[in-house]
């Protein structure tokens, strides 16, 4: 990817028909420039050098980090006159198409330079989330999978996983889940859709032992105790759920009599309202809603109680909902 002026890094050189341009490997040591700055002295030179693709192909970049994505388009559009057999031009144009929502355009740009012998991770994962906004979910995780099968891109990990649980392929989802904590172990945005997948589909062992993995070095343990606790109450185990709430309540109380915060409180109000200790858990809520009131969790749970209270009937509560 470029970048809007290095000042110290690392390179690799891309090769285009007509130029060698120069793409940043490693973030710089020193603050960029603004874009627009950046996008001016580029104009500048490109009004004594027109034909220059390499910096219509940096000017392009920094359009598109400025928000000026139609300007970024022009760029690339001049620079595939110049040659249009650039694979570069092609992936590039394709992904600011794509962020101009030009969905046709970008996966025919994308797929014409995946066809012409393109490797970059980017245009298999930007196709694929292409294709999984069309609904063609087969073809998104065909995508996804391609670009994993090198890329340790995060977040392709967790769309195509999510694929996979839209439509209730658990076990690939969990075997996607599992390729991405073999390289990136200690990943918390992967354990917990996994977690949560091994639950589903019975695998009540699997998912306590993940958690378990994570109770064995995690500093603060209360949310762990309650998702095992809920994994016991799915599988059916009242005691061992009961004896993990216990043991989240007596974290919670550590935290907060260490350092009385609103995330601390928050915590326990999670735990008192799982043993569905209502009015306990408000207090805390409430508390938390005059130390943090931006914090949504803290107005969210306290819904989820009152409806309880209302209705009289259960409503899971419990650890804190996967974000990312």
């Amino acid at each position: 990817m470029f970048r809007c002026r290095v000042t110290s890094c690392n390179y690799a050189l891309v090769a285009t028909t007509a130029w060698v341009v120069v793409i940043s490997t490693t973030p710089a040591a020193s603050a960029h420039p603004e874009p627009a700055v950046e996008i001016d002295r580029l104009t500048q030179q490109l009004a004594k050098e027109p034909k220059r693709i390499d910096l219509l192909l940096q000017r392009a970049h920094c359009n598109a980090e400025a928000g000026r994505a139609a300007d970024a388009v022009s760029d690339l559009d001049a620079a595939r006159q110049i040659d249009p057999r650039s694979r570069l031009v092609r992936l590039q144009r394709g992904l600011v198409l794509s962020q101009l929502n030009r969905a046709t355009e970008a996966e025919a740009e994308l797929t014409r330079y995946i066809a012409d012998g393109g490797e970059d991770e980017r245009a298999w994962i930007e196709r694929a989330r292409i294709r999984a906004h069309a609904g063609r979910m087969n073809e998104a995780v065909d995508d996804f999978s391609k670009a994993l099968t090198t890329s340790n891109d995060l977040d392709a990990f967790l769309e195509r996983g999510k694929l996979h649980e839209q439509a209730g392929r658990l076990d690939e989802a969990a075997t996607g889940y599992r390729q991405g904590l073999d390289r990136m172990p200690r990943s918390l945005v992967l354990q917990l859709p996994l977690i949560r997948v091994e639950t589903a589909r019975g695998r009540y062992a699997a998912a306590i032992q993940l958690i378990d993995d994570a109770l064995a070095t995690a500093p603060v343990k209360t949310d762990w105790y309650l998702r095992r606790a809920e994994v016991h109450t799915a599988a059916g185990n009242e005691a061992a759920a009961g004896a993990d709430l216990k043991s989240a309540m007596q974290e919670a109380e550590r935290m907060v009599l260490a350092k009385r915060t609103a995330l601390n409180l928050m915590a326990r109000a999670r735990v008192l309202a799982a043993m569905k200790k209502d009015e306990d858990a408000r207090r805390d809520l409430q508390a938390v809603r005059d130390m943090a009131p931006q914090l949504d969790e803290a107005r969210e749970l306290l819904a989820t109680i009152e409806k309880r209270v209302a209705g009289n009937k259960p409503v899971a509560v419990g650890a804190p909902k996967e974000s990312r």
